[in-house]
């Protein structure tokens, strides 16, 4: 077996990444790190002038590296693109890691922390130096259907060591707006989960980009002094423009650029086509932004008023279990009626309340209507349940985060049975073409769900949500296993290790073989459910024997060995002693070469279980056989017992006849002498 990426000769404190790229965990680089990434100085071996960096992202949290190939064929100078990607040991977590490779910006970062203060950039220089190159950079992803979700002043690096070419930073390392600061985020953003933002819209990234501009003039984070909740709560109820820029003021230019930007509202958000007509002037006019429906009198929950929708969503989902009884009266109907008068949110809320006098309600339900009537308030955010919130397209990355941390599974289990995402996707104001596709998809989701055998169930699902996730069972965890092909040296060395001595399988390693043979094995998967060993053994050994035969390695001892004792129940479905013995003195001469290929053929060979079956099918047949002409002896023996019987009754017989006319004879006789 071929040593991991890291071993060998280079110095314990240094992995080379694809026999190139020697990464110096000695050396860190902190001005280019990320929140969920450290950086570390490269050495390129191949190309001795190119000046290289490594960020390696957290273990315990998703990335979206299934994204690599999108972005690299945009081939965009203003993106900072990876170099390569793989995998190598880190001696700092004892574990092997993912480290993505890139081209070190001469110029480094804007700013490391949003703390920082710098000098005000004027209106001409942030339009020029940094929004049209943004801008076009943007564009060109938007056009590929991908957004950055990573656009913040931490995040911009200069090429040149003038810092004059702006540079996008890294957007892969990280789930979509994970490591983006609660005010660069869009009210809907910040109400999710830190990694249930999802991947957003365009709107997302301009929204971004708006803040960034305040920064940029302001010299100084917008927010400065604010909490998380107070932002949001200002953004509820002032909006984000009002929010963020307060009495301050803006040249006209970057005022309107920025009203257009942070409009709260991501239907009258400016898109890159107005920004286009904003530029060359063409007879653009700002969009007239209407604010959101106000009630005449505001609805009341726990002693808070709430004059909006939106902001009555917020509020009701704060107060969790405990807002069932506010959603299923009557009373929130009429103030949607007659206070608010929309007529749209009415008939959206009546939907999701539908079942709420069910009388065999319970708490899930409850909390499930709860969810659906804020999300029928509020289309635009996140689905809230239960403490979770997380947009549909954070679902995937949310529930790696929470398998890999170990937190409790059961809101995202609850959610997805409950058909939440499907009733987000129902109520959104916007229908889009594909959304009745992604309805479908959950609900192919929902069934993998309720599937409890092997292979399927809530691990199978976060393999199907996240399509690059390692596999997350604690046999090969530490071994960072992505691709089929690396799970069998991954076990082997596990095996080595100790750290894997029945059956080498559990619910990760079959839900991520099911989901990376895309249902081609889904009937070996199922045999693992069998309550017969055999079945399961021999299920298990032709998925990883096929696995072997693909793509190696040629030789997996510690592996064989161990299925070789693991056959056993296999082995003993033979009928004939003989056949047996011979398989058990095969199976330890080819467990020595570590082939499970040959190890399967060795105890599972079609033409010697036929040979087998048809041996015993011939000895049942002899068998009877034999019991029949035995028992045909038997009757032959009780006849002739018979008949010995009833001639010795006749001779008896005839004795005594005989003895009895004698007898007679003489008494005659006797008396007639007298």
């Amino acid at each position: 077996m071929a040593p991991p990426d890291g071993a060998g000769g280079a110095p314990a404190a240094t992995a080379r990444l694809h026999d190139r790229y020697d990464i110096h965990f000695e050396t860190p680089a902190p001005e280019l790190r990320l929140p969920n990434a450290p950086a570390y100085t490269v050495d390129d071996t191949k190309s001795l002038g190119t000046q290289s960096f490594a960020l390696v992202p957290d273990p315990k949290l998703p990335t979206r590296t299934h994204l690599i190939g999108d972005i690299r064929k945009l081939q965009n100078i203003g993106l900072l693109t990876p170099l390569d990607i793989g995998v190598v040991d880190w001696p700092k977590e004892a574990r092997r890691c993912l480290v993505m490779i890139y081209e070190r910006p001469a110029g480094g970062r804007l700013v490391t922390s949003l703390d920082q203060t710098i000098p005000s950039i004027g209106e001409d220089d942030i339009l020029r130096r940094f929004f049209v190159p943004i801008i076009t950079t943007l564009k060109d992803m938007f056009g590929e259907n991908l957004t950055h979700r990573g656009i913040r002043p931490t995040n911009l690096l200069f090429r040149d060591a003038g810092q004059r070419t702006i540079l996008l930073g890294d957007c892969l390392a990280a789930a979509p707006g994970a490591n983006q600061p609660f005010a660069w985020e869009t009210i809907e953003g910040a109400t999710c989960g830190i990694q249930g933002r999802g991947e957003g819209m365009p709107s997302d990234d301009l929204y971004a980009l708006g803040v960034t501009i305040l920064f940029l003039y302001f010299g100084s984070n917008p927010a400065a002094g604010l909490s998380d909740a107070q932002i949001l709560d200002r953004k509820l109820t002032r909006g984000s423009f009002a929010t963020l820029v307060g009495e301050r003021r803006l040249p006209t230019t970057l005022g309107e650029l920025c009203r257009g930007l942070l409009t709260d509202d991501p239907r009258e958000r400016w898109t890159t086509g107005d920004i286009e007509l904003w530029m060359t002037g063409r007879g653009f006019m700002l969009k007239q932004q209407s604010n959101a429906k106000r009630s005449t009198r505001p609805f009341e929950v726990s002693g808070e008023s709430f004059y909006t929708a939106k902001t009555l969503a917020h509020g009701l989902a704060r107060q969790g279990d405990r807002a069932i009884t506010a959603v299923t009266g009557r009373l929130l109907q009429v103030w949607l009626e007659r206070s608010l008068a929309d007529k749209e949110r009415l008939a959206a809320v009546e939907v999701a309340g539908a079942h709420s006098e069910d009388s065999a309600r319970n708490a899930v339900q409850d909390a499930r209507t709860i969810a659906r009537v804020v999300m029928a308030l509020d289309p635009d955010g996140p689905i809230r349940y239960r403490g979770a919130a997380t947009m549909v397209s954070g679902i995937g990355p949310s529930l790696a985060a929470v398998l890999m941390e170990g937190s409790d599974i059961k809101p995202f289990a609850e959610m997805l049975l409950g058909r939440l995402p499907q009733f987000w996707i129902a109520v959104q104001i916007d229908q889009r073409p594909e959304n009745a596709s992604l309805a479908k998809r959950f609900d192919g989701l929902r069934r993998l769900l309720e599937d409890t055998r092997p292979g399927f169930g809530i691990e199978r699902l976060v393999y199907e949500l996240n399509p690059t996730l390692r596999c997350l069972s604690p046999m090969v965890d530490s071994h960072h296993v992505v691709e089929m092909y690396e799970l069998l040296p991954a076990l082997e060395r596990a095996v080595v290790a100790g750290e894997a001595k029945g059956l080498p399988v559990d619910r990760h390693i079959a839900a991520f073989l099911g989901h990376r043979f895309k249902g081609s094995e889904d009937a070996a998967l199922i045999k693992l459910a069998q309550s017969d060993g055999a079945g399961r053994v021999l299920a298990l050994l032709q998925i990883l024997a096929r696995l072997q035969g693909e793509r190696g390695p040629e030789s997996l001892p510690a592996l064989a060995a161990l299925f070789s004792k693991q056959v056993a129940p296999a082995v003993d479905q033979y009928r004939n002693r003989k056949t047996r013995a011979e398989i058990s003195a095969r199976l330890g001469r080819v467990s020595k070469n570590g082939n499970l290929v040959e190890l399967l053929n060795s105890v599972d060979n079609q033409a010697e279980r036929t040979n087998d079956a048809t041996m015993f099918k011939r000895a049942r047949i002899q068998f009877s056989r034999s019991r029949k002409y035995l028992a045909a002896l038997d009757t032959d023996d009780s006849n002739v017992q018979s008949d010995g019987i009833e001639a010795g009754a006749s001779v008896a017989v005839g004795l005594s006849s005989v003895l009895a006319c004698a007898t007679v004879i003489i008494a005659l006789f006797v008396l007639g002498g007298f």
